[in-house]
């Protein structure tokens, strides 16, 4: 396995060494405050220094070392408003709703925007921002972080999605986007969709692209004026100004489906196998296995409704095996024998762990990464974004199982623990599924890089423009083709209609005379 997965990647890395752009100066910016997000363009970023390339990262989630060639622009501060506003729990407790998710986004953007542009360290890097080669920015929900690329003298741009690309991404560029069998990531729906679940899918396609250009980018272009100046180009015209797209979610965890040439998926970029400090004899004890338990960085599992975690806590005391639960609270005092809460633990390192037999998550894109790596099966527990859509992945594959958190109860817990550990079917696909996935991750890091200095190399690349974007919307979606050929064919039958009955009327009339 071994070394199926070095010849993988062998053809990458010889590129991505031969051939190297000179070293060029590059700023990169993650502003949607989530480390989940932040970590794959800290991975690439980091790597780009490796590579002899000076670095600026304007991120929310710093990690303050001193390292050659690397600066940090901290803009923590754009956490404020998702901190304060955010009940993800009472989310839960409701139906999922996609269409109030995305009539929401930009209650939530524009204050991101707002407080990631008003941190002290980011303004003074506006007033005195020196010129830069490329431009690298995350490309989520944030369009006036767009307006930097003017303030840095208008380098190329190359696009960073942590989770499956929104449609404008697609629209913007004309990468092809269908939700007849793509359904966007607010749905819990797989590729293969029923009629009502299509309609649904279309609708809320439309939707979104709908409250994208009519109420978030006109919001974000004022903003971006008012910290970049009236000379700023138009929000979008920027959107449409990327060379490249790194897409970080992949087929193997999303669904195939076409993509044009400067839109790359990748997966995995964050996973850095290695071993961190474990409550190792406690997992090593386990000879019944362990049950790994974490809500991610956002859902915290110390916000739950006293009787959900009454409820969690009295399934894992039937069980043999130990619960290894991520709490952000001291909060031990009602813990059965076999559980064991955290306020922090090295999750690549726990489900590298031999013993560890089912991940339960909120399904978050990393997490299930992470799970996939390290062929782990999952209970999936959504509560927001794209939760719902990954969570709907795991059920069709047969690689996990889902669970509403409204409706959790002990018995609930309890029949999906054993479904999973009583079907051998979970962790066999598991294992299949983990065996493809790691080529592919292997391979990501190096064609990330190298994909960034093909538009280094290139000066912009734009050889990989498609012509789409020349053409309005009707005209890409050929509307004015298909209304022409209509109008010809409704002339072609009105005549045709009015030459039968002028021959008819000939006819009868040359009839009726005949009888006179």
């Amino acid at each position: 396995m071994k070394g199926r997965r070095m010849a993988a990647i062998l053809p990458l890395v010889v590129l991505s060494t031969l051939g190297g752009s000179e070293c060029a100066r590059i700023l990169a910016a993650s502003p949607f405050p989530s480390i989940s997000h932040v970590l794959p363009m800290r991975h690439i970023v980091l790597e780009l220094v490796n590579r002899g390339h000076e670095v600026t990262h304007i991120t929310t989630d710093p990690i303050k070392k001193n390292i050659e060639n690397y600066t940090e622009v901290d803009i923590s501060p754009a956490y404020r408003y998702l901190r304060k506003s955010s009940d993800w729990m009472g989310m839960a407790m409701r139906d999922w709703d996609p269409v109030d998710m995305i009539s929401r986004i930009e209650d939530i953007a524009a204050p991101i925007c707002e407080d990631a542009l008003n941190s002290p360290e980011m303004i003074s890097f506006i007033k005195s921002a020196p010129k830069f080669d490329l431009y690298i920015m995350e490309r989520l929900l944030v369009p006036c972080f767009y307006g930097v690329v003017h303030a840095v003298g208008s380098p190329p741009m190359v696009g960073l999605v942590t989770h499956g690309a929104h449609p404008y991404t697609h629209w913007s560029h004309r990468n092809p986007d269908s939700p007849s069998y793509m359904p966007l990531w607010v749905l819990p729906y797989s590729h293969h969709m029923s009629f009502w679940e299509r309609l649904y899918s279309a609708y809320i396609w439309l939707y979104f692209n709908s409250v994208w250009h009519s109420v978030v980018l006109p919001r974000h272009d004022e903003i971006q004026k008012s910290y970049f100046g009236p000379s700023v180009p138009s929000v979008f015209d920027l959107e449409r100004n990327f060379s490249l797209m790194l897409v970080s979610n992949h087929f193997t965890e999303c669904y195939p489906r076409p993509n044009l040439p400067n839109f790359v998926e990748l997966t995995g970029l964050h996973i850095q196998p290695d071993t961190k400090p474990l409550p190792q004899e406690w997992l090593d004890g386990a000879t019944e296995g362990v049950i790994y338990f974490s809500l991610g960085t956002n859902v915290l599992s110390s916000k739950m409704p006293p009787e959900k975690r009454r409820a969690f806590l009295d399934a894992f005391s039937q069980l043999p095996q130990r619960v290894l639960w991520k709490w952000e609270t001291d909060d031990a005092t009602d813990l059965p024998p076999n559980v064991k809460m955290s306020k922090w633990l090295p999750q690549q390192s726990v489900l590298a762990h031999p013993n560890v037999r089912i991940f339960i998550t909120q399904g978050g894109l990393q997490s299930f990464n992470e799970a996939t790596y390290y062929g782990v099966p999952l209970i999936g527990i959504p509560f927001m974004g794209d939760q719902h859509y990954n969570v709907a992945k795991m059920v069709s594959a047969e690689i996990g199982y889902r669970l509403q958190f409204r409706s959790i109860t002990k018995d609930v817990v309890l029949k999906a623990i054993r479904a999973i550990l009583g079907d051998p079917k979970y962790r066999e696909n598991m294992k299949k599924l983990s065996a493809v996935y790691r080529e592919h991750q292997a391979e990501s890091l190096p064609k990330a890089i190298w994909w960034i200095e093909y538009v280094l190399r290139h000066n912009g690349a734009p050889h990989l423009r498609s012509a789409g974007m020349d053409l309005s919307w009707y005209q890409l979606l050929l509307l004015d083709v298909i209304a022409f050929v209509l109008c010809v064919t409704v002339i072609c039958c009105v005549a045709m209609y009015s030459l039968i009955r002028y021959l008819i009327s000939i006819i009868f009339k040359d009839a009726k005379l005949k009888t006179h």
